[in-house]
């Protein structure tokens, strides 16, 4: 039975950390697309690097459907990656115990250590570790049944 509930925590934790990394690109998204928005240059770029002349060559039309069909390709990617970043905080905020939710979010969410979190909150390392299993169980049975 321990393996089963260690598995499934497994689970839990590998959702968790997904937030993480989803949090890293939702942000690196953003700034592409803020770049790609704020600097003209990119689109000077892009043109310099067309062919000129003769008629295979490209007209800037063309470079400018390309330069927005390549913005609105990352703003969907930053539409579903925050999507999941979104929902999976919201699992962890509308958790039943608020202590298990507050260190979840801690960790996975704000990039903590289990030692910061521990001090934060006046508890010892190991029984920071204890709880962190029994929140990882909680957050298993509520949201990933």
């Amino acid at each position: 039975m321990d393996k089963f509930i260690g598995y499934e925590n497994d689970r839990a934790k590998e959702r968790l950390i997904r937030v993480r990394g989803l949090g890293c690109l939702a942000k690196e998204l953003q700034l592409t697309v803020d770049d790609f928005n704020d600097n003209p240059q990119r689109l000077t770029a892009m043109l310099s690097a067309e062919p000129r002349g003769g008629s295979k060559g490209k007209d800037i039309g063309d470079t400018i459907v390309k330069y927005q069909k390549l913005t609105d390709k990352l703003l969907i990617k930053l539409k579903e990656v925050l999507h999941e970043y979104k929902d999976i905080l919201a699992e962890i905020d509308s958790m039943e115990n608020p202590e298990f939710s507050y260190l979840l979010h801690a960790y996975y969410i704000n990039c903590k250590t289990w030692k910061q979190i521990a001090q934060e909150c006046n508890y010892s390392w190991r029984h920071i570790m204890r709880i962190k299993e029994l929140a990882l169980e909680q957050f298993q049975r509520e949201k990933m049944s």
